[in-house]
C-alpha cells in the first residue's frame, strides 16, 4: 500500500506530468484556406521557418494530402519545423490524431536557395534523398 502511494506521488511530480504541448499555427491562403498547419515548437515561428514550411507545402502538399484522403480526422498534413542553422531547416510532415502523431515524411530545406528535398533513412545507405512516396 505504501509503495503504491509513494510510486503515485513520485510519478505525479515527474516533468512529463507538467509538459505542455506544442503550439500549432494555422496558415491559410486563397488556394488552401485552413488547410496548412505548422508548428515551430515552444516558441513562435520566425519568417524563415514559415518560408521553409511554405517551400515544402508548395512542392509536396498534393502527394501528402492524397495519402490522407481517407483519414476521418484531418485531411491535410501538419508541418513541424526544426532549425539547423540560418539557411537550413528540417521539416517533418505529420498526420495529426487526437492523442498521437504519425510521421509521414522528412524534408531538408535550404531557404537561401529555395530548395526542399524529401529524404528517408536506409540502414544500408544512410540518408537517401528521393521524391518517391
Amino acid at each position: 500500500m505504501k509503495r503504491g502511494l509513494l510510486l503515485t506521488f513520485f510519478l505525479g511530480l515527474s516533468p512529463v506530468a507538467f509538459a505542455e504541448s506544442f503550439t500549432v499555427y494555422k496558415y491559410s491562403s486563397a488556394e488552401s484556406p485552413d488547410k496548412y498547419m505548422y508548428s515551430c515548437g515552444e516558441s513562435d515561428c520566425t519568417d524563415l521557418q514559415v518560408k521553409a514550411t511554405r517551400l515544402v507545402h508548395d512542392r509536396y502538399s498534393k502527394r501528402l494530402t492524397k495519402r490522407l484522403k481517407d483519414s476521418p480526422l484531418y485531411k491535410y498534413p501538419t508541418y513541424w519545423v526544426y532549425s539547423e542553422n540560418e539557411c537550413d531547416f528540417r521539416v517533418k510532415a505529420v498526420e495529426r490524431m487526437p492523442t498521437v502523431t504519425s510521421t509521414m515524411a522528412w524534408f531538408d530545406v535550404d531557404v537561401c536557395k529555395g530548395k526542399a528535398r524529401r529524404w528517408r533513412w536506409s540502414r544500408k545507405e544512410g540518408k537517401v534523398y528521393d521524391d518517391v512516396f
